[in-house]
């Protein structure tokens, strides 16, 4: 990276969606009265040290925002040698209807960059279930001169949604 680069007060949302294992007609039921609830397990990694991030769940328990007030990652100038990259991981606890499962279909982020002419940042996510071998990642970047607020969405089309494994 060229130049000097600032991101951070990144904001996070996810949303959820929950569909049936399977249909006797071979079409999608309607959703269960009961919910899909969802809450954060836990809030840890460098661009969100403890008491930095504040998570907040939606009325109907579908999705959520978690707010950093520490994500910042830099280079250049005085920067610490070590700012130039920061994580933070999610861990989440899903309870879906019996005989539904979940996928995460879309996220949010959001933020701040000041990047100097040449300099270049990314904002990359991973998604995965605990215990599965796979991770979808998605990845944006940014390039400078650019001074302003940041918006990245990551969806996934429903024939590529990976589902949490039944049962769990």
């Amino acid at each position: 990276m060229a130049g000097g680069l600032f991101m951070g007060g990144a904001i996070a949302a996810l949303f959820a969606t929950a569909l049936p294992l399977s249909s006797p007609n071979g079409g999608i039921e309607d959703p269960p009265p009961d919910k899909i609830v969802i809450s954060v397990a836990t809030v840890n990694g460098s661009g969100c040290p403890q008491g930095t991030a504040a998570v907040a769940v939606s009325p109907d328990n579908t999705a959520f925002t978690v707010t950093y007030s520490d994500y910042l990652a830099q280079v250049g100038g005085n920067a610490d040698p070590i700012a130039f990259r920061k994580n933070c991981q999610l861990n989440l606890n899903v309870h879906v209807p019996q005989g539904f499962t979940y996928a995460i279909a879309s996220a949010d982020y959001r933020g701040f960059a000041s990047l100097q002419r040449g300099a270049s940042s990314t904002e990359k996510a991973s998604y995965y279930f605990q215990g599965s071998p796979n991770t979808a990642s998605i990845t944006h970047s940014f390039r400078g001169p650019y001074g302003d607020d940041w918006q990245a969405t990551d969806t996934t089309d429903w024939a590529q949604l990976v589902w949490a494994p039944c049962g769990v």
